[in-house]
């Protein structure tokens, strides 16, 4: 996930989130690692991540869990909701927006997204869907004029 302000590149890897900054050393490029965060309570197999609409935090989900990660102060807080046992997507917007997950229910797709209560926000009978995102701005990532357009 690139982070734009801090120009770094978050990256997740079994038990560990990491930092990587982007530099050149003799024309070629490279990815140099800055920083490592231990996933919290032992968690293990990381595998969504994506920043929290609006704020400086990232999702990040573990077959046992939804985390956001704070950004500034580098410290994780579990997430609440109905279903966080793996959980393949979350999605967050503005304050009219759900924050939506998808939760499988047939291997590791599902034909809709739920909400934080576990109530159904889209469906599609038939539909194997594996990551479901609100499509908005993403800040933390892009600049103004790499958004989707209205």
């Amino acid at each position: 996930m690139r982070d734009r302000t801090n120009e770094l590149l978050w990256a997740t890897a079994g038990d560990v989130l990491h930092t990587y900054r982007y530099t050149r050393a003799d024309g070629k490029p490279a990815l140099v690692l800055q920083d490592t965060y231990p996933l919290p309570d032992g968690q293990k197999d990381a595998h969504d991540l994506f920043p929290v609409y609006g704020l400086n935090q990232l999702w990040l989900t573990t077959p046992n869990a939804i985390w956001k990660f704070n950004v500034s102060s580098k410290e994780f807080a579990r997430f609440n909701a109905s279903t966080t046992v793996n959980v393949k997507c979350v999605s967050s917007g503005p304050a009219d927006y759900e924050t939506i997950l998808l939760y499988p229910t047939q291997s590791y797709w599902s034909d809709k997204l739920i909400d934080t209560g576990g109530r159904s926000v889209y469906r599609r009978g038939g539909a194997r869907i594996y990551k479901g995102r609100w499509m908005l701005a993403n800040t933390f990532s892009y600049p103004e004029d790499h958004q989707p357009q209205n």
